[in-house]
């Protein structure tokens, strides 16, 4: 029931905000030749907006490359699915129900693949392994499909419908449904390897909302204790499920809620919960071993992303946060003027680039000013893609590849 709450409350939240009008501030830039994407040290930024368009923005200046019409219909929905780039493709889910896959060039359809994904609402973004997209829509479906053809190589049916977005490690696909399991899948044929969780009305342990992190052979997952009515951080071993290490979870303060992923670098993992964000030693003890926390002006619905000195995370009190990734010190926020910034940030070159529910922006991340932002009304929930001109995709930890 808490879960189905929980839920309701961020539907419900994401549908208000896409209804709510930008006030233009600034000139709108140029719509510039797609050329700019093989321009000198230029870096391209994909995303996805509730106006049913995805977006290819010259991501020095905000300039519009292309856009892709996701859903022909006039209503504004929560478009969660964000973009996974691989080979030159974007693929994402959409909220018509079909997965798209569009030349990140030209913005042309490559194919797309139909599901049985509830009209409105698809959830679930993207990963590409091995030339394979897995995803799937708010359904009870799981979905394997070849990159290159959009032939289906395998689907899976599940006791319950998806919320989270899956993972990808060395051929094993991770993914959690709402029946509150996390699932280990054979990347060639959807095979269950093993399984953790069982949601249950007075006991459990439900790995339902937040989508799993993989990082050198250890998932990295934030579960719901039902019994004790607290949530926690575990760490589990890839190839067979079980805890990794001595003590190797972290729990939170009882009833926290949570609807976001972590991220994990070297021996650290960063997570939000609630409206705080922790910072954390992974391996053996980490049961003891949080570094630091650190609380902001609301729920953070929005997953954390890292640079070399600094954690970016949006929150719902409408602003971005910039924290000392070592210390967990303050050391800016920036005001969208929004009422919630739910979007997972990705920084790429001294950029932090984010939405919110009214416009996409993209920030310096030394002090977090201004650099640009869309004057198009671009409602902005999911999670952008950043291309760079040395050929690296980086992604928000939402997207459950690599950032």
């Amino acid at each position: 029931m808490k879960r189905l709450i929980l839920t309701f409350r961020i539907l419900t939240v994401l549908l208000y905000v896409s209804c709510t009008k930008q006030v233009a501030e600034t000139p709108k830039p140029p719509v510039v030749s797609k050329d700019s994407l093989l321009a000198a040290n230029n870096l391209v930024v994909y995303v996805a907006s509730e106006n049913n368009k995805l977006y290819a923005f010259d991501a020095n200046n905000g300039s519009v490359l292309w856009t892709f019409l996701l859903n022909s219909r006039t209503v504004q929905l929560a478009q969660l699915s964000s973009p996974a780039y691989a080979d030159g493709i974007l693929y994402l889910g959409s909220t018509d129900q079909n997965i798209y896959a569009v030349d990140a060039t030209n913005g042309k359809e490559v194919w797309r693949y139909p599901t049985n994904s509830t009209v409105g609402f698809f959830y679930s973004s993207p990963v590409v392994g091995n030339g394979v997209v897995y995803v799937s829509g708010y359904e009870q479906r799981f979905y394997a499909i070849d990159a290159k053809s959009g032939q289906l190589k395998w689907q899976k049916d599940f006791p319950r419908e998806f919320q989270s977005s899956p993972a990808f490690y060395e051929g094993t696909v991770l993914t959690t449904s709402n029946d509150g399991v996390l699932y280990a899948l054979d990347g060639n044929d959807g095979t269950t390897l093993w399984s953790q969780g069982s949601a249950g009305y007075n006991y459990g342990f439900d790995y339902s909302i937040s989508s799993p992190c993989v990082n050198k052979g250890v998932v990295y997952s934030i579960v719901e204790d039902v019994a004790e009515s607290s949530s926690l951080i575990n760490e589990l071993n890839v190839t067979n499920g079980t805890g990794y290490g001595v003590y190797s979870e972290f729990v939170m303060p009882s009833l926290t809620g949570y609807t976001t992923s972590p991220v994990v670098e070297d021996s650290m993992v960063y997570f939000a919960a609630k409206d705080s964000i922790y910072a954390v030693k992974t391996g053996n003890l980490m049961f003891f071993n949080k570094s630091w926390s650190a609380g902001v002006g609301g729920d953070i619905y929005s997953s954390p992303a890292l640079d070399d000195s600094s954690l970016y995370v949006g929150c719902n009190d409408g602003y971005l946060y910039a924290f000392d990734k070592f210390t967990g010190l303050l050391r800016w926020k920036y005001n969208s003027g929004a009422l919630m910034v739910v979007s997972s940030p990705v920084v790429v070159n001294g950029i932090v680039f984010c939405g919110c529910d009214n416009k996409f922006f993209a920030l310096n991340a030394r002090d977090g000013s201004l650099k640009w932002q869309t004057v198009e009304y671009t409602p902005v929930t999911s999670s952008p893609v950043v291309f760079t001109r040395q050929g690296k995709a980086y992604h928000g930890s939402i997207s459950g590849m690599a950032n």
